[in-house]
């Protein structure tokens, strides 16, 4: 058998066993000579006695040496190996669960080297560590554990995945580690087995890495944590929003974070599209505290803008250091009109009143466009270039119609129904209620007037259009409207009936639908002919349209999946291209497409062709989630680590040059540092034991 070290440092201490030594010498006094009359018998048993007592120091002496040597080596943590000879091949296969850190936070650099370069080297040099009958899995993490191995032989199939391992944009889940290699190491029968996470040891990736939250936990496995790289400071950018601007100008609020308290002078922020830098800004970032920060550039109107967030001030980690995002500049509001009931006279059409209230020449606002269409419209338009569509006495919508202008809510379009003469009403009834949340009782020919009072609160509609001027219109009839579970009556008549009812938004189909109770011409009252029309068209549109100049595309956060419903008929294809170009793949499913792999920062580009032969091109951001402290670079301890992991044997060691002999002794060896305190413990019972009797 052999010694080895886990922390030779402590060796140093043996410096300390010459103490007691030092204590006996300065302890013994020579005796004095006194001239005393003949006392020979006296003489003898003096001798005698001093004899004793010197055995006595010795002993004493030697167990206190023997003490600090025992409590020195203790603290070295002393492990035992096996011979290198014939009987270490009689020795046990080992199995080992290998689980490497590819979260965006192992990005950090120090040193001229990152903490994922430094953990790959210490992960090809464990793998050396293990002999060939040993079996050893592998498996790189994140959120989830990609291209894992199971146990096996092949060291050349292992070290190319090893080396195959890329970083990700995606946070650290331990929990997702160590399910994996547990189950792993779960068909061995091997007695030794561990389990050698390198990671950077942040405290974020402990989150939810308790044993009940981990399946086939077995508390014999080792576990062992290789700590890579240091932790430093860092700034990271966390959310970048439309700002409010000047016409002409796309603004953005872009939010910087300090996550280690130290601040940062002069960052400098900038905005990227196009491939250039389009305008910066210097700030100082305060210690542990936020940093928001408005820039603006011109971009021509109804445009795309791709690009990214840059922010610069010497930190450690560049991974959240760009935010991206795919705005749409959209100035210009388009307003569909559907005219259910085309007539030979415009002045006739259903559509007329609605149309002249929009126009740019009477309203004096040339942000709202309106376009007047048949019902066709709903399926050969591009129905994408509108914000809200108003269905004018529409008799029925088709399936297909239906599919599309769900799609179009999907998108945060919103649709506005004006029943008419020509309205099936046992035909909506079997409308989803999400496009037309009400149902059509009976219609109405009572004369009434609308209510003020009856005007919701909390709708927005009435903080941007004063509600009492619709008191001077008059209607000589109405549908007796019903509204859907979860719609709301926004404004009603004086007898009560809804006047106007708006249906309940869903994360799935987040526009508005509004249905009105009467027609959008003169057929049932003088409301159009008011003066109040025009000013309420208005309203209405931007009500429901928004007052956002620049409105934020889809962004997702690395690992989670986009899905997109297209607006037109049945899915052709669909092609992805992420970042640098590369293809992505997509899958289409139920009718929607669905983009998985998403793992890496950056704008993606999204092509889907429909059974019709139209092309609908799309783009997207996704992002590092610096918000949720994968950013922090605070690493934990060995007693954080054994407070949540509640293995028998928990070890964090780093990695470096002296890994490879401390893991061997750690997987080979067997640590008697237990015992040798023990041994000090009996010792010093037996030193206290020896002085009493010295006494």
């Amino acid at each position: 058998m052999n010694f080895s070290f886990l922390s030779p440092y402590m060796l140093f201490g043996l410096i300390l066993a010459g103490i007691p030594v030092l204590i006996h010498l300065i302890s013994v006094k020579k005796a004095k000579t006194l001239k005393f009359p003949e006392t020979r018998f006296v003489r003898l048993a003096v001798t005698r006695t001093q004899k004793k007592l010197k055995l006595l120091q010795l002993f004493l002496l030697f167990l206190r040496v023997l003490a600090v040597i025992l409590l020195v080596l203790a603290f070295s943590r002393v492990v035992l190996n096996p011979p290198k000879t014939g009987a270490a091949k009689k020795e046990e296969p080992a199995a080992a669960a290998l689980l490497l850190d590819s979260s965006y936070s192992m990005d950090c650099t120090a040193g001229g080297k990152t903490s994922f370069e430094d953990a790959k080297e210490s992960c090809l040099a464990a793998l050396k560590v293990f002999r060939e009958e040993d079996r050893v899995a592998f498996g790189s993490f994140s959120e989830t554990v990609k291209d894992g191995a199971g146990l096996e032989f092949n060291r050349e199939k292992l070290e190319q995945k090893i080396r195959s391992s890329k970083l990700t944009g995606m946070k650290t889940s331990m929990k997702a580690a160590l399910n994996f290699g547990y189950t792993a190491l779960k068909e061995s029968r091997s007695a030794n087995k561990q389990i050698i996470v390198f990671t950077d040891a942040a405290v974020h990736g402990l989150n939810m890495a308790a044993p009940s939250e981990i399946k086939d936990f077995d508390a014999d496995v080792k576990v062992i944590i290789a700590s890579a790289g240091v932790a430093g400071a860092n700034c990271g950018i966390t959310g970048v929003l439309p700002a409010a601007s000047l016409p002409g100008m796309a603004g953005f609020n872009i939010a910087v974070k300090d996550f280690s308290g130290n601040g940062a002078v002069s960052a400098e922020v900038s905005l990227y599209s196009g491939g250039e830098r389009k305008v910066f800004g210097k700030d100082d970032i305060p210690a542990g505290g936020v940093l928001s920060k408005n820039l603006f550039f011109s971009v021509p109107e109804n445009s795309d803008l791709e690009g990214y967030a840059g922010l610069s001030c010497g930190d450690c980690l560049k991974a959240d250091d760009r935010f991206y995002f795919a705005s749409s500049v959209k100035r210009k509001k388009n307003v569909l009109l559907i005219d259910g009931d085309p007539k030979l006279s415009q002045f006739n059409s259903e559509t007329f009143f609605l149309k002249t209230a929009l126009s740019p020449e009477v309203s004096k606002d040339p942000g709202i466009i309106p376009s007047v269409s048949a019902p066709a419209g709903l399926l050969n338009l591009d129905l994408s270039v509108f914000k809200v569509i108003f269905l004018c006495n529409l008799e029925a919508l088709s399936p297909a119609a239906e599919r599309r202008l769900e799609g179009f809510m999907q998108e945060g379009g919103s649709l506005v129904f004006f029943p008419g003469d020509r309205v099936n009403q046992k035909a909506y009834s079997a409308v989803s209620k999400n496009i037309f949340p009400a149902e059509i009782s009976r219609f109405s020919r009572s004369e009434n007037t609308i209510n003020p009072l009856t005007a919701a609160p909390d709708c927005g509609l009435f903080k941007i259009f004063d509600v009492f001027g619709l008191m001077k219109p008059k209607f000589y009839g109405n549908y007796i409207l019903t509204p859907a579970p979860g719609a709301n009556v926004l404004l009603a008549f004086r007898d009560g009936a809804p006047f106007l009812i708006e249906g309940a938004r869903t994360a799935r189909a987040p526009g508005r639908a509004l249905v009105f109770s009467v027609p959008a011409d003169r057929d049932l009252g003088d409301f159009p002919l008011k003066p109040v029309f025009l000013p309420f068209a208005k309203a209405l549109v931007e009500y429901l349209s928004g007052s956002e100049e620049i409105a934020a595309k889809s962004q997702l956060k690395c690992g989670e999946t986009f899905i997109r419903e297209p607006r037109g008929g049945r899915v052709k294809s669909a092609s992805v291209s992420g970042p640098d170009n590369k293809t992505v793949r997509a899958e289409v499913s139920d009718g929607k497409v669905l983009v998985k792999e998403t793992g890496e920062p950056g704008i993606y580009k999204l092509s889907v062709v429909e059974a019709g032969g139209s092309r609908l091109p799309e783009s997207f951001a996704v992002n590092v989630d610096a918000a949720s402290g994968e950013s922090s670079l605070e690493k934990y301890g060995p007693l954080d680590l054994k407070a949540v992991l509640k293995a028998k044997r928990v070890e964090l060691i780093r990695c470096g040059p002296g890994f490879p002999a401390e893991l061997e002794m750690i997987v080979r060896g067997r640590e008697i540092s237990s015992y040798l305190l023990l041994a000090v413990l009996c010792l010093l019972a037996l030193e206290g034991a020896v002085a009493v009797r010295k006494l």
